[in-house]
């Protein structure tokens, strides 16, 4: 036997075979366009020929549910053919495939494609090769489900509806293929969309608003050799309909399927995206710690709070070793604090950075922007703490006209939030008054620079550590190294003169007094003895006279030591009253 007849015979026992345990379906006359399409069932194998150059068959499909079809050809060496999938109108869907065709190739070329419910048409052509002798067989394996990519999704329009918590398989058909999806939040949240990372392969992922806009940021899988796990890009939404698009970045992705989460968790205590201005600023309350992430290196997030009350506002944010987030305080017409902080970021960083300052009630925004290495991987907490109270300083406080009112004789709690600062304080004395600075440094090498000043900002010399101010306001300036201190402005009265008090020792255990005079309602008068014992002690109720009784006195003499007491202020300096014998 010849080796040509030897060929046709084995041709021919190969159609016989496939005739045997396959469904016909060969080409004829009719079935080479849409409209004289074969119909043909999913799950069943089918044989085909092309017969000639430019030959083509058509098949018609339907699917009653949603789900995943997966169109399979085996792979033959040297001969190839393609297949293109229309839509129920005959649209092409903008993608085909062929079979492997190279010395090697054995298997079958697998193209899976999420569809919804709906008519649908195949066509398989000659792609390479000497096919019109060899038959060529395939199937249409359907997966029913809704947990599948439904194509065509390449606009926002067509976009796949998903839900979150759930995972989508889904697949790019060719390299410039995009999948487009859409999905809501019912309450704000916390988004994470999941995609696998592959070794040489890598999927791009961006976020679209209800109305298209996409955020200015985007982010793609690991693709490294030893790529491994999931890639997982949180941020924080208001409730609302959103977009995702999944697109090629590196490596053959047409080759590999994807699975695909949009993680949801529901809360109030995450940042808002787009939050990256004043206008847009995410909302927060004081004493509750927020989860949240800068979506790219040049991201900045903007947050709006309120203070019921004036106090001090202690800002929170975690230190990581090689990443550090900088931080700005803004007023309530949005300008900005003249100062700013950024968190630790050394090796062994650890803890929190923790700045407070002052505030009085009202409306503030603080801005979280990048300071050093790639936050975009690292989420952040914030945390605004809020201790109310009125012995705090209250920023912005850098010059006379902004001064922060204080108490005298109160201590108070300020920061000088960087070495340039200045801290103005105003106060008021209602009488003559003996006045000294106190204060408490926040480390004990720190500098702190103390002025004090009249209404017209002149200074007076405080270099003996007190000095006699009359009835009015002052101002007190510290400044000096950043940091923490407490401060005290002492108003103490003044000492009476010699004449005002007036001795009487008399014979008798309940005939001696002491009398004060030229002083004012409210005063309070005490007389110690040498040894600093409280003799006696009273307050004027009215009138400009105050008389005490004493136990008995010295008969022959001696001296007592004597202060007063202005209402608002501390106790005068004792003076020393020398009294005479019984008389």
């Amino acid at each position: 036997m010849s080796k040509k007849m030897l060929y046709k015979l084995l041709g021919l026992l190969a159609i016989i075979s496939l005739l045997q345990t396959q469904a016909v379906a060969f080409a004829s006359k009719g079935d080479d366009s849409i409209d004289q399409a074969q119909h043909i069932e999913v799950n069943q194998s089918y044989s085909g020929l092309i017969s000639e150059s430019g030959d083509a068959n058509y098949y018609h499909f339907r699917l009653d549910t949603a789900g995943q079809v997966d169109i399979t050809m085996p792979n033959v060496s040297g001969k190839s053919w393609n297949y293109t999938l229309y839509d129920s109108s005959g649209k092409q869907f903008p993608w085909y495939n062929y079979t492997s065709y190279n010395e090697l190739a054995k298997g079958d070329t697998v193209s899976s494609v999420g569809l919804p419910a709906g008519d649908y048409y195949i066509s398989i052509h000659r792609y390479d090769g000497d096919v019109y002798k060899t038959p060529y067989s395939f199937q249409l394996k359907f997966t029913p489900g809704n947990t599948f990519e439904k194509e065509n999704n390449d606009t926002l329009t067509a976009a796949t509806l998903i839900s979150t918590n759930q995972n989508y398989q889904a697949r790019l058909q060719y390299n410039s293929d995009v999948d487009y999806y859409k999905f809501t939040l019912p309450k704000s949240g916390k988004a994470s969309v999941i995609l696998p990372n592959v070794s040489g392969v890598s999927w791009a992922y961006q976020l679209y608003n209800s109305e298209g806009k996409e955020f200015p940021w985007g982010n793609y899988t690991d693709y490294n050799e030893l790529a491994k796990g999931n890639s997982i890009s949180s941020v924080g939404l208001p409730a609302g309909e959103y977009y995702l698009r999944v697109s090629r970045y590196d490596g053959t992705v047409s080759t590999t399927p994807y699975t695909l989460q949009v993680k949801y968790e529901a809360g109030d205590t995450y940042e808002k995206e787009n939050n990256d201005t004043l206008s847009s600023a995410t909302p927060v309350v004081v004493n509750k710690t927020y989860d949240t992430r800068l979506q790219y290196n040049n991201d900045v997030d903007f947050y709006k709070f309120n203070l019921p009350k004036s106090g001090k506002l202690s800002l929170v944010i975690p230190n990581v070793s090689g990443k550090s987030w900088t931080y700005q305080l803004y007023d309530s017409e949005g300008n900005s604090f003249a100062w700013y902080g950024y968190t630790d970021y050394n090796e062994l960083a650890k803890g929190n950075t923790v700045s407070s300052v002052g505030l009085p009630a009202g409306d503030y925004y603080v801005r979280i922007s990048r300071y050093d290495g790639s936050v975009s991987s690292t989420s952040y907490s914030l945390l605004l703490k809020l201790t109310p109270g009125d012995t705090y300083e209250k920023e912005n406080n850098d010059k006379l006209s902004t001064a922060t009112p204080v108490s005298v004789n109160k201590l108070y709690e300020a920061r000088l939030q960087h070495s340039s600062d200045y801290d103005y304080y105003k106060f008021t004395l209602s009488s003559k008054s003996a006045i000294s600075i106190g204060q408490i440094k926040g480390y004990a090498d720190q500098y702190l620079y103390v002025n004090l000043l009249d209404s017209k900002g002149n200074y007076f010399d405080t270099s003996s550590g007190k000095v006699t101010l009359a009835p009015g306001t002052y101002y007190l300036t510290v400044n000096g190294n950043s940091g923490d201190y407490k401060f005290k402005v002492n108003a103490a009265s003044l000492p009476l003169a010699a004449k005002q008090v007036t001795v009487v020792n008399k014979k008798g255990t309940s005939n001696d007094t002491l009398t004060v005079s030229n002083i004012k309602k409210g005063d309070a008068v005490k007389v110690y003895s040498k040894q600093g014992k409280l003799l006696a002690q009273t307050t004027l109720a009215s009138g400009t006279k105050a008389t005490l009784k004493l136990t008995q006195l010295s008969s022959t003499g001696g001296d007592l030591y004597v202060s007063v007491t202005n209402a608002g202020l501390q106790e005068s300096g004792k003076i020393t009253v020398k009294y005479s014998k019984e008389s």
